[in-house]
């Protein structure tokens, strides 16, 4: 979700003293409209050219707090490598985790069809997917670092029970910043906005939108949560 998707992991970071890297994890599993299936597309298949590799596919990956095994689609767009660029981290891996086989091909074939055809298989195999099924999003964000002199690995789980609830949160936040702000503010939410400000804006609202602190990463956390990775 561009703005959220880069808020959050620099909000993280900035609560330790030095951060070595960065791993997202970003779980939507919900109908789409056609203009959000064009925002999805924009970030999963128009990245900017990369200087390394991406990492493959991993399928039937359990992830913790996450109901299902995913499918990890790595991925890199502009807001992705602003905020690598803005904490300045060696290493960052950012991955859609995708739960259901619908959208999974959708992704597969969009890329050779034509532009209007690509966001309307995104859109129908969303809806299969979740057809019967209730919708979730999970964002897990994990950083490694080092605070007060002591290595450290903080993981931030959000949850919420739509991508419509999320959206509608996440733009009431910004809007309320942005009618206490000084002066016009234009550009990537992750560069330009009061974060601090941001976060205490959108934790106080009351969407059933949850978000938890760990001192441990993923490893750990799917330990905790019945999985193992």
């Amino acid at each position: 979700m561009p703005g959220l998707s880069g808020i959050l992991p620099v909000w993280l970071a900035r609560k330790l003293g030095r951060v070595d890297a960065l791993h997202c994890w970003f779980g939507v599993f919900d109908r789409f409209t056609p203009g959000g299936a064009e925002d999805y597309l924009e970030g999963v298949l128009r990245t900017p050219a990369s200087q390394h590799t991406l990492p493959r596919r991993q399928s039937n990956v359990i992830l913790p707090f996450f109901p299902r095994p995913v499918l990890l689609q790595p991925y890199e767009d502009e807001e992705s490598l602003r905020v690598t660029e803005q904490l300045a981290l060696r290493y960052s891996r950012w991955y859609l985790a995708l739960d259901g086989e619908h959208l999974a091909r959708a992704l597969e074939t969009a890329r050779v069809l034509p532009r209007e055809a690509a966001i309307q298989a995104v859109v129908e195999g969303a809806t299969l997917d979740v057809a019967g099924r209730h919708a979730w999003v999970n964002f897990l964000i994990q950083v490694d670092g080092v605070r007060q002199g002591t290595s450290t690995t903080l993981t931030l789980l959000l949850r919420a029970p739509g991508i419509a609830q999320l959206t509608a949160a996440c733009a009431a936040a910004c809007a309320k910043w942005l009618l206490k702000s000084p002066e016009l503010v234009l550009g990537l939410a992750a560069e330009c906005i009061d974060i601090e400000a941001f976060m205490l804006l959108f934790c106080q609202e009351q969407t059933g939108i949850d978000i938890e602190l760990f001192d441990r990463g993923i490893e750990h956390l799917n330990e905790m949560s019945g999985g193992a990775l």
